[in-house]
């Protein structure tokens, strides 16, 4: 089916209320006589996008999948078994599985069960790190932390499937250094473990030892299930107790650099942002944010936050600051706040784009990157996308019986290609979209549509 590209004119802002009486823009004008024309040649169907076909559906735990340049990737509890997931890797045009892998330990059990839940806090305080609960939802009592702001059960980058957990064959450290450290997982080993994109099979394996941080590029606190890395961005980053940073390379599990910062405090930490290492130190001098290469760790840039509790997302060619649904804009070159977003999150980008879109579940904005001048040319459609650092979002339309329309946003360049129609759409489905088919999930279930 060939997409319908609709042109939006994102150059200046939507009128206000005051406008709406003044004589059309050219703009417009030019539209609607483009539009005529289009009717006129080609019919009413240009207007009335097509159904799109349903390839072929499966059971995934909590709806979670992700799609990859030739499969999609679902997760789901191990058959006769009461605890584990299994990991498959599906052909997008049949469904059928190409490969599995088991995947074990306290994180995999609590996505198997339903007496089980993770929870998230970031950014650190005085008092604890940045930490990820295992809730039993049964007794309300924690059953295991970890030392990070996420626990996704697997990360997908360019080659690999990344997967990190507890290591329990390794005892835990009897006496950490860090005050509190029992209570955020810091006296555990855990391990890391890289399996081929396309086989499965085990590339690499090594230990993170008790102390040891990570951070993944581009994953979100809170982040669940699979979590696609951005595009390019195959490192991973180690921050250990004696103040030492290391990045490490996903292909292979090797390490790539290293840069001594000295012991942090509780309220420092170290992520990784779509594209860079973000650190941000409290010392005598205050608070400071360091931005970094991911391959050297050389400095890019610092400023002073404007909100210690704000969790920073790379939004190239600026950086965003969201807390509470609401995001601070920064510029790289100065640190100085260019805007903010009110009830608005920000979905991330890497790649310098003259546009920002509003994150997943919103009305489609888009908003200048330097200015925050936004146009709401969008209104009726949502982003449903479920990635983020991408240059295209799918966005949905609901219709009256029902269904929804799908398409596909191009933030850069402020136009809408329709992929067709659904029936039975649930609203809080995320999904994504490939060369020639959708993938959309919700509940339990992963549908696959061909265009």
């Amino acid at each position: 089916m060939a997409g319908v590209m609709i042109e939006l004119d994102v150059s200046t802002p939507w009128p206000g209320p005051d406008e709406r009486g003044r004589r059309m823009p050219r703009a417009l004008a030019a539209a609607v006589v483009v539009l005529g024309l289009a009717i006129a040649l080609t019919g009413p169907r240009l207007l009335l996008p097509a159904s799109l076909t349903l390839a072929w559906r499966a059971p995934t735990t909590a709806g979670f999948f992700w799609l990859g340049p030739d499969a999609v990737y679902t997760v789901d509890a191990m058959p006769g078994h009461r605890s584990g997931l299994r990991l498959l890797a599906r052909d997008p045009r049949s469904g059928g599985v190409r490969w599995s892998a088991e995947l074990t330990g306290p994180v995999a059990d609590v996505y198997a069960s339903e007496r089980g839940s993770l929870a998230s806090l970031f950014p650190p305080t005085f008092s604890f790190g940045a930490r990820t609960y295992l809730i039993n939802t049964d007794t309300g009592r924690v059953s295991r932390a970890y030392p990070v702001p996420a626990m996704p059960v697997a990360h997908l980058a360019d080659e690999v499937v990344v997967t990190i957990d507890w290591d329990p064959s390794v005892e835990p450290d009897p006496a950490p250094d860090e005050p509190h450290a029992l209570a955020i997982g810091l006296e555990w080993t855990h391990r890391v473990t890289g399996r081929d994109l396309r086989t499965g099979a085990v590339r690499w394996s090594r230990p993170l030892p008790a102390g040891v941080r990570w951070s993944l590029p581009g994953v979100p606190v809170g982040a669940e299930g699979l979590v696609g890395l951005p595009a390019g961005q195959s490192w991973m980053v180690t921050r250990w107790p004696d103040g030492g940073v290391e990045v490490w390379d996903l292909r292979t599990g090797g390490a790539v650099a290293r840069r001594e910062f000295g012991p942090l405090s509780r309220e420092s930490y170290v992520v990784a942002l779509g594209d860079a290492v973000l650190v941000r130190l409290h010392d005598e001098d205050g608070v400071r944010v360091s931005v970094l290469e991911p391959r050297t760790l050389a400095p890019r840039w610092t400023f002073t936050p404007p909100d210690l509790d704000a969790e920073p997302l790379a939004c190239a060619p600026v950086l965003c600051l969201d807390i509470r649904r609401s995001t601070w804009v920064v510029d790289p070159a100065t640190g100085g706040i260019l805007w903010r977003t009110h009830g608005m999150p920000l979905r991330p980008a890497i790649q310098p784009v003259r546009r920002l879109v509003t994150a997943a579940g919103e009305p489609v904005t888009l908003f200048d990157a330097r200015t925050g001048l936004a146009t709401y040319a969008l209104g009726q459609w949502r982003v449903v996308d479920d990635t983020a650092y991408r240059s295209t979002a799918v966005v949905a339309r609901l219709d009256d019986t029902g269904g929804a329309e799908l398409a596909v946003l191009d933030v850069e360049a402020g136009t809408v290609r329709r992929l067709g129609a659904v029936s039975d759409w649930v609203p809080g489905s995320r999904c994504l979209a490939g060369v020639g088919h959708v993938v959309c999930a919700h509940d339990a279930t992963v549908r696959v549509w061909r265009g």
